[in-house]
């Protein structure tokens, strides 16, 4: 709504008021009959006078907004850019101010100001500001006001522009693969795994071994090192990694960390000549195949943007949609199951799902690292102490199930942290 229709929407109210008052002052002299006629002639009149003699003096503000860009990483800097133009025949004296989400943080500027704006003129309002909750939020719309006077405001206005932006979580520095290979099927990327034979890339040479084909021996090597020498080849096959993120027992804090991890993690082994795919599991069930391509770690963040923890109100149907997933991969991924193994009964589904499509490793937090070492009270004492015997418990039921257990920090660096657990 501009400014001048909100000034001007109940100015009908003033003629009324004048009319009565009048009535009221010489109805001895005024015949009611006649002055009924007279009501609406003298209402009207008034009415276009007064608004005829004040639009000619109010200002209509137009405005516009532009924004340094659509999508964030979380703690960057948003530029906004508000330009305000005065429309009207009056001057514009009062305040604006552009709406912010709550848990904005100003860094330059402000997104409030006080105006003077002459008819025609025109003025830039430019500040910027940093959020650090992923997800997507609105900036609008634009509230001003009119300064009537000493320190009365009135006329209140607001203008229903709004510009959306997205706040992606900034993936972790994740440097290197925190896992061992046990098989050979896994191979390329991280997993280097030279092997002989035909239509591999040349890697190298090496004296010759008993098992080596004599067709591999390269004579021009052998003559000059005097002994026989043969070709190496590397097999280059991109690894399968399936990331599976458990969403349905994490608190807020620890499903940001997360998400953070699983981001920095898809882009380290996506560098690596790696195909990554991606399960969430909360109250729905999210599946991204097996790629290589930044599209799909594009679609990955923007689905990690908005993704919040739930429970599974049933398990058939998420047995059912594993059966789905797991059906179309062959055997030898590498799974990476994220989860705070707070509700067995899921971990244990998915270890009995994925168990055929390749080799499991677990990561959960490490609580302890996130507890103080200082005493506590008794009561807090028993409650921690019972908390983690239940997870040393949970811990060797997941081990024996010949599934590689990892704990890793929640406050420290991924890579130096992660290590295997050890039931004593």
């Amino acid at each position: 709504m501009l400014y001048s229709r909100n000034a001007l929407q109940n100015l009908w109210v003033i003629p009324l008021s004048i009319v009565v008052l009048v009535y009221l002052y010489f109805r001895q002299y005024i015949v009611t009959s006649a002055f009924i006629w007279l009501i609406p002639t003298g209402v009207i009149l008034i009415d276009l006078f007064l608004r005829s003699r004040i639009k000619n003096n109010i200002p209509e503000l137009k405005f516009s907004r532009k924004t340094s860009g659509d999508s964030f990483f979380q703690s960057a800097e948003i530029k906004v850019t508000l330009r305000i133009e005065n429309t009207g025949k009056g001057v514009f004296r009062g305040k604006v101010a552009d709406v912010l989400p709550g848990n904005a943080i100003l860094l330059s500027g402000s997104n409030k100001t006080l105006l003077l704006l002459q008819p025609g003129e025109e003025t830039l309002m430019k500040y910027s500001f940093t959020f650090n909750l992923r997800g997507k939020y609105l900036i609008g719309p634009v509230n001003y006001m009119y300064h009537s006077g000493g320190e009365n405001y009135n006329f209140i206005g607001q203008e229903n522009i709004t510009n959306s932006f997205i706040i992606i979580p900034l993936p972790a520095d994740v440097n290197s693969y925190p896992s061992v290979v046990k098989h050979l099927r896994s191979i390329g990327g991280p997993f280097a795994s030279k092997l002989n034979g035909e239509g591999w890339n040349f890697s190298g040479i090496r004296d010759y071994q008993t098992t080596d084909s004599m067709r591999w021996v390269n004579w021009k090597a052998t003559a000059k090192m005097g002994k026989l020498q043969v070709n190496e080849f590397a097999l280059q096959r991109a690894s399968k990694i399936i990331i599976v993120l458990d969403l349905t027992g994490e608190s807020s804090e620890l499903l940001e960390r997360n998400i953070e991890l699983v981001l920095g993690l898809c882009e380290y082994l996506i560098a690596t000549s790696c195909k990554v795919g991606v399960i969430t599991i909360g109250k729905y069930v999210t599946y991204f195949p097996p790629s290589g391509s930044r599209k799909t770690l594009l679609q990955i963040s923007n689905h990690l943007t908005n993704v919040e923890f739930g429970r599974l109100t049933n398990i058939q149907l998420f047995k059912q949609r594993l059966n789905n997933i797991t059906s179309k991969l062959q055997s030898d991924h590498e799974i990476l199951i994220f989860s705070s193994i707070v509700d067995l009964t899921i971990v244990e589904i998915l270890i009995e799902h994925f168990r055929m499509v390749g080799n499991i490793t677990l990561f959960t937090p490490d609580y302890t690292s996130t507890y103080s070492k200082e005493k506590s009270n008794p009561t807090q004492e028993i409650v921690l102490n019972l908390f983690y015997f239940n997870r040393l418990i949970t811990s060797e039921r997941i081990q024996r199930k010949g599934v590689t257990l990892r704990h890793w920090s929640p406050l420290s660096g991924f890579s130096i942290y992660s290590r295997r657990r050890r039931i004593n």
